[in-house]
């Protein structure tokens, strides 16, 4: 389940800049919260086993440095992000968007499997009934309480149905992707 939720909330930062932004809102406040609370530590410290909470954020970050690597592999997208693109022109911008999108076009169809939530096509009519799931639809525009409540579909939603990732081993040290160094 940690894995869904890690790689869920990853894409959704990816694509989703609000987000992304409330995801660093709480990391920060929770941050802050453990500064506050710490006791000054002692002179020695002696480290304790790992305990099954601290193995599975080893799983997610994982998971999150094989989707790294695998979109990286493929599609160049962390050189991409990393790139400042002010001093480009937009057609140049363009061509090069068009590699990066196929490359990790690629890497997500061989990693994951999708479903729309909704099976339907954008901006057609949709009902929805009370008692529907709110991690599965948003509401937005004029929400009242009184069901069942009509709509456009802006977004159908996707869900992950299944995910494939390579070998831990690969990633142990959380490298994304290796230094290249042509040799003469």
């Amino acid at each position: 389940m940690g894995l869904g939720i890690a790689l869920g909330a990853f894409l959704k930062c990816l694509f989703n800049r609000d987000f992304a932004g409330q995801v660093k809102e709480l990391a920060i406040a929770r941050k802050s919260r453990q500064v506050e609370a710490s006791p000054e530590p002692p002179e020695k410290t002696v480290e304790a086993p790992p305990t099954p909470e601290k193995e599975e954020n080893n799983n997610s970050d994982w998971a999150v440095i094989s989707l790294l690597a695998e979109l990286q592999k493929d599609g160049r997208f962390i050189d991409f992000m990393e790139e400042d693109l002010s001093h480009y022109d937009d057609e140049e911008i363009g061509s090069s968007v068009r590699t990066i999108h196929e490359g990790c076009q690629k890497a997500l169809k061989r990693i994951i499997s999708k479903e729309k939530i909704i099976d339907q096509d954008e901006e057609s009519s949709y009902r929805v009934n009370k008692g529907f799931n709110t991690h599965h639809i948003k509401l937005n525009g004029k929400v009242s309480d009184n069901f069942p409540l009509k709509g456009t579909l802006v977004h159908p939603g996707w869900k992950v149905t299944d995910v494939k990732l390579g070998e831990r081993s690969q990633h142990l040290d959380k490298i994304i992707t290796p230094a290249e160094v042509e040799i003469e």
